[in-house]
């Protein structure tokens, strides 16, 4: 179930019930976003961009943002607008 895929890998992320971690966020996020989910896409796009249990990639960061973006995602399109890729 991506939306619980993605909402764990957030709760990891920000230590929200469970000890914060990285990584265990990344593995949840890109669960989400193997499912096509937008939000599991921008995550793992965040998780990327500011290397957060990955290595940096603003290469595939952008990639993963973008797609969110195109499906209508308005976070991504704000990032997209903000950040240097």
């Amino acid at each position: 179930y991506a939306t619980a895929q993605n909402n764990l890998g957030y709760m990891y992320l920000n230590g929200k019930g469970v000890d914060k971690s990285n990584s265990d966020a990344v593995y949840w996020f890109r669960k989400a976003s193997e499912q096509r989910d937008i939000l599991g896409q921008a995550n793992l796009g965040y998780c990327y961009y500011y290397g957060k249990g990955v290595e940096i990639n603003k290469q595939e960061a952008y990639r993963l943002i973008k797609l969110a973006a195109d499906q209508g995602n308005e976070w991504s399109n704000k990032f997209l607008a903000e950040h240097t890729f």
